[in-house]
């Protein structure tokens, strides 16, 4: 089953492929950006979880030391943390690109933060239920719950915060493009 299943689906594929293209030729007039930021406006969940989901997924990959990158839960760790951000773009998108309820490109990165820790929440339960499913003993509800809180405070202190970062800079981005008259 193909990820692109709908029209628009691809039209902000063709989109995106179109500008990184352009942006790398000297000719660039800035009607690229508009597109792409109309784009964006007409699709904002898609565009966000696009956006939030590679970032996350490329700088998660590359944060693996070399030769752990394709070896064990590695793979599936960074898609985990790509598609948690991916969904919770999907959450936050419409919020994000709305420039009445997101005024300024400060909040559209605080947004951006919001998203990361939204995406840390998904990914630290669905990581306690599997280390828990694969832990022998029995556990309570109280034991999950304190072992999701640990690990969650730990996976923001492995990697998450690098995370928020670029989550930060990806909800300014799309504010940035998205929005015609954006803030310095």
């Amino acid at each position: 089953m193909s990820a692109l299943t709908t029209p628009c689906d691809r039209d902000l594929f063709k989109v995106f492929f179109r500008w990184v293209l352009v942006s790398t030729t000297r000719q660039n007039d800035g009607k690229t950006m508009q597109v792409i930021g109309t784009t964006i406006r007409r699709r904002p969940r898609a565009a966000a979880a696009i956006a939030f989901g590679i970032s996350t997924t490329v700088l998660t990959h590359f944060a693996w030391y070399p030769d752990a990158r394709m070896i064990g839960l590695a793979p599936a760790l960074t898609l985990g943390a790509g598609l948690a951000h991916a969904l919770a773009g999907v959450i936050t998108g419409a919020r994000l690109v709305d420039t009445t309820r997101t005024r300024t490109s400060v909040k559209a990165a605080l947004v951006g933060a919001g998203t990361s820790l939204i995406a840390m929440a998904f990914f630290t339960i669905g990581l306690a239920a599997y280390v828990i499913a694969k832990d022998s003993l029995q556990s309570n509800a109280l034991g999950f719950a304190v072992f999701t809180l640990f690990t969650g405070f730990f996976a923001f202190l492995g990697a998450g915060w690098a995370l928020l970062l670029i989550s930060m800079g990806v909800g300014w981005a799309l504010y940035r493009i998205a929005s015609p008259s954006a803030d310095e």
